[in-house]
């Protein structure tokens, strides 16, 4: 039997996104893993403070 959990990424793609990841996850009822292409947040510092008008009132 073959696997065939696995797929290709190009050179250019992993320039670009530099800080990707591929994980396999745990097989379900499938014989197959599911995998899990996934790109680490990046940090944009603290979240803008939202206020609702009904808050003010």
């Amino acid at each position: 039997m073959s696997r065939i959990d696995r797929f290709l990424l190009s050179e250019d793609w992993c320039l670009l996104w530099p800080n990707c990841l591929q994980t396999a996850q745990l097989r379900g009822l499938s014989d197959h893993c599911p995998l899990l292409l996934s790109v680490d947040e990046e940090d944009w510092g603290p979240r803008p403070l939202r206020m609702l008008k009904c808050w003010h009132d």
